[in-house]
């Protein structure tokens, strides 16, 4: 079973990808993203004998000033 079958099961699902040892799934709305993490504190999920440790994402995505090059900033 994959990664969005599985959590189907349990709330609506944009998307889902594996990744080797990490995956990512979108749920539909926060409500359904937070249901599900708090069933897999209680009682823990496995999926092909491997524990999931699920978490909320982290935003990496760089702060869009620092992100511009020096050379374009001088440009004008």
């Amino acid at each position: 079973m994959d990664l969005l079958q599985w959590f189907e099961t349990m709330a609506p699902v944009v998307s889902a990808r594996a990744l080797s040892g990490f995956g990512f799934v979108t749920f539909e709305d926060r409500s359904g993203a937070s249901q599900v993490l708090a069933a897999s504190r209680e009682s823990g999920f496995y999926i092909d004998g491997q524990m999931l440790r699920l978490r909320w994402a982290k935003n990496r995505a760089p702060d869009a000033k620092k992100a511009s090059r020096p050379e374009e900033e001088n440009e004008q």
